[in-house]
């Protein structure tokens, strides 16, 4: 029952954003602050965590243009993300 603790133990708010249009882009965001911890023996400090999410903002973005770039659309780019 490992996994009850970890629910009880974060904000239910955390996971909110996961049910919105930009949940891939949330979703790779937890996804670096997990790896990033998982590099680390102490718990990450806010100004090192709130450092990945430009870094993932960007990689997205460079993504998306690249993809415009081969010819997708709009509309294929909001079906990748």
């Amino acid at each position: 029952m490992r996994d009850v603790a970890l629910f009880a133990a974060i904000p239910d708010t955390l996971f909110s954003p996961l049910a919105s249009p930009g949940a891939p882009i949330y979703a790779e965001a937890l996804v670096r602050i997990f790896a990033e911890t998982r590099r680390h023996q102490q718990p990450l400090s806010r100004d090192l965590t709130v450092s990945l999410i430009p870094e993932v903002l960007t990689e997205i973005g460079v993504m998306i243009l690249r993809m415009l770039n081969n010819g997708l659309t709009l509309l294929s780019v909001n079906a990748y993300y």
